[in-house]
């Protein structure tokens, strides 16, 4: 006795193929009516709105707001910056000698040792001190 498939289990299979082909085709045809270039239109209005480097070279001038710098031209910015802070705080700097107090300044307990600081500096580390 040969063994035959059924009409009846062929029928549900070849509903499912034709609707899993169906849904192929519908995906495909949605996706074709549309822009596939929406990255290339934000692209180019990014571009449209970035300074043009070839005026910039043109003409000499740069933004002041330092927007057209190269990353040398910041960085060269930055060091200067930070030399100009660097001098302005050792301008300021105090040595203290033995037996020369600053008030406000304590010896702050804290849980690695004692430091010397300001007292609200050892209140907001959690510290403890005389006084």
């Amino acid at each position: 006795m040969a063994h035959t498939d059924s009409p009846v289990l062929e029928q549900p299979a070849r509903l499912l193929r034709r609707a899993v082909a169906l849904a192929v085709l519908a995906l495909f045809v949605a996706l074709s009516g549309t822009s596939g270039c929406m990255v290339m239109d934000e692209l180019d209005n990014a571009a449209a709105k970035m300074p043009d480097k070839k005026q910039t070279k043109k003409t000499g001038k740069e933004d002041p707001s330092g927007e057209s710098l190269g990353a040398a031209g910041r960085l060269a910015a930055a060091k200067s910056a930070l030399n100009a802070r660097s001098q302005k705080w050792w301008q300021e700097a105090k040595t203290m000698t033995p037996g020369q107090v600053n008030e406000g300044i304590v010896q702050c307990r804290l849980p690695e040792g004692a430091k010397f600081m300001s007292r609200d500096d050892c209140i907001v580390q959690g510290g403890r001190f005389d006084g």
